[in-house]
């Protein structure tokens, strides 16, 4: 999948502009944001609390990519549509239970973390102690259709210490299998704001699993929900020909032509 990322390290809003709004969904009208106007796609969310705008108009543009299915396939997704965000997403590839590698990275992510990001660990990012537990959430999210959603407390190279909230949503390749991940880390608070140096994840203080469809997906569901058509076939006539049976469809041009 190739996204191009801007060149541009900041945000469209700057960080130290945004502040912890919270923002609870318990019914989505298919919001209209500055990104454009998105489909009327009418989802009911158990419970969504996501403080960062980032992750919000992500999710927002994710949920209406995804319509009836579990999740949308990673050719579906068109950079344009998230322009003023791509700086803060990123996009994983799962090679096994512990490797969840950065595939792309936006530009402040990169920054915020002191160097390009590509073919890392997602898991390495997080601290030894909350793995298992991000581990864990990273399986359902990819098996069962779930948002995750994560709040670290994060440090300085400097120690000022802030806040950083990610959002990681899945993504089907070809196959109908969830080996991908779209998602977006977005900081507030001081310690990952330009100027302060390199940031890591110190630990993690929130974590949720969101049903968009108000329930987990099965495998069967899935499978079923995003496989293509069956191809429909005309009826057979047996022949036999020097003791050997051949199976025909009668076919050839059109009477009409």
């Amino acid at each position: 999948m190739g996204i191009a990322y801007p060149a541009a390290s900041r945000p469209a809003t700057p960080l130290a502009e945004r502040g912890p709004v919270a923002w609870k969904l318990l019914k989505h009208r298919g919001m209209t944001t500055d990104m454009g106007a998105m489909s009327r796609n009418e989802t009911k969310i158990s419970s969504l609390v996501m403080r960062q705008r980032t992750n919000q108009l992500l999710y927002t543009y994710w949920n209406d990519v995804r319509g009836k299915r579990m999740a949308p396939r990673r050719f579906d997704i068109e950079p344009a549509r998230i322009a003023t965000i791509l700086p803060e997403t990123f996009i994983l590839e799962q090679q096994d239970d512990c490797h969840y590698r950065f595939r792309l990275a936006g530009t402040q992510i990169c920054e915020q973390f002191g160097g390009e990001l590509k073919n890392y660990n997602f898991l390495h990012l997080v601290a030894r102690d909350d793995r298992l537990t991000v581990e864990d959430r990273m399986s359902v999210i990819a098996e069962r259709g779930a948002v995750g959603l994560f709040e670290f407390e994060t440090i300085a190279i400097g120690g000022q210490t802030g806040r950083m909230e990610v959002v990681v949503l899945p993504l089907t390749d070809a196959a109908n299998a969830p080996t991908r991940f779209l998602g977006a880390m977005s900081a507030y608070d001081v310690s990952a704001w330009p100027g302060h140096g390199p940031t890591s994840l110190r630990c993690l203080i929130r974590s949720e699993l969101i049903w968009p469809d108000g329930r987990p997906h099965s495998v069967t569901e899935r499978d079923s929900a995003q496989a293509p058509p069956p191809v429909l076939l005309p009826a057979a006539r047996v022949v036999r020909m020097n003791e050997r049976q051949f199976r025909v469809f009668d076919g050839g041009r059109s009477s009409d032509i």
